[in-house]
């Protein structure tokens, strides 16, 4: 639309300026006999230009808002590239203050070069909610090592509020002192306003 708005406003404006005469864009612009006729017809074509420029100023500004509003954010990351042992400690526990879609939560299972067979993640709210469990997909690890990385998409919305996450397997869940005895996971998401 704003290719339209443009293409016929600059039409208006040349046909204007040489007072008529004009074939463009598909349109045919008679001789115009009036100079109050070919002011109009310049300021209805300046109307069209500022129109087609703010449209598609407009669209340009709603994909940006919509890109920044779709963007994953890092909830938790204990995750890091140190020695690790096997059985967190601690638990893996993060705080939001808004609705959250997550769309991504991974945890490290090195167990000794070992990896662990695919089990599920969950999240426990502080009220006792519980969100899954989700089934992980596995990937491989350094040194010929598998399924030591642990995946699931989950795609639901959760609200404000204090969660621990859940692994099915605690015991080859890894850990060390720079996660702070935490087991490693990434957890991300995106806001979500309330209508």
């Amino acid at each position: 639309m704003q290719t339209t708005f443009l293409d016929v406003g600059l039409a208006c404006v040349v046909t204007a300026v040489i007072g008529g005469g004009l074939k463009a864009f598909g349109l045919d612009f008679p001789l115009i006999a009036s100079m109050k006729r070919q002011l109009l017809l310049g300021g209805l074509g300046t109307i069209l230009i500022v129109m087609a420029m703010a449209s598609s100023a407009l669209s340009t500004n709603a994909v940006s808002d919509d890109a920044s509003k779709e963007a994953d954010t890092v909830l938790v990351d204990t995750w890091n590239t140190d020695a690790v042992l096997n059985g967190p400690k601690q638990p893996t526990r993060f705080t939001l203050n808004t609705p959250h879609l997550v769309t991504d939560i991974r945890s490290y299972h090195w167990n000794n070069g070992l990896g662990a067979p695919r089990g599920n993640i969950s999240l426990r709210q502080d009220d006792g909610t519980m969100f899954g469990p989700w089934e992980v997909s596995t990937s491989d690890g350094s040194l010929d090592s598998h399924n030591v990385a642990w995946q699931c998409t989950p795609n639901v919305t959760i609200p404000a509020g204090t969660y621990t996450v859940i692994d099915s397997d605690p015991q080859t869940w890894s850990y060390n002192e720079r996660s702070g005895s935490r087991g490693m996971t990434i957890v991300k998401g995106r806001v979500r306003h309330h209508s």
